[in-house]
């Protein structure tokens, strides 16, 4: 799977994110993906507490494990440095998605243990 393979079925199959890559496109003109990955971090970490389905969630983590066992290297990197990177460990979806990843996500995300 490739990047636009992978936030093509984001869009497809989380609807909710439709908002935040129309505010994408407007403000940047084109999907730069790895703002966009980035931006959706900042979005689950604002909406944890408040709005975030729980069907939402299941879905995003079975997406991202699925997507990085089949990723290409680009894909991989996408995930890596604009979604796990990015992830705060200070908020409290951390240890939920962390606690959801598959081991190849669990072992990525290890790298920013710093």
């Amino acid at each position: 799977m490739n990047q636009l393979n992978f936030l093509n079925l984001l869009l497809q199959r989380l609807p909710e994110l439709e908002r935040l890559h129309e505010e994408h496109i407007k403000d940047n003109d084109v999907l730069l993906p790895f703002v966009f990955l980035s931006e959706i971090v900042r979005y689950l970490e604002a909406n944890y507490e408040n709005d975030l389905d729980a069907k939402f969630l299941e879905e995003l983590i079975s997406l991202l494990n699925a997507s990085f066992e089949e990723a290409d290297d680009e894909l991989k990197e996408l995930i890596s440095v604009s979604f796990l990177e990015n992830l705060s460990k200070d908020n409290d979806i951390y240890q939920i998605l962390k606690n959801n990843f598959s081991n190849a996500l669990k072992k990525e995300l290890s790298l920013y243990d710093y």
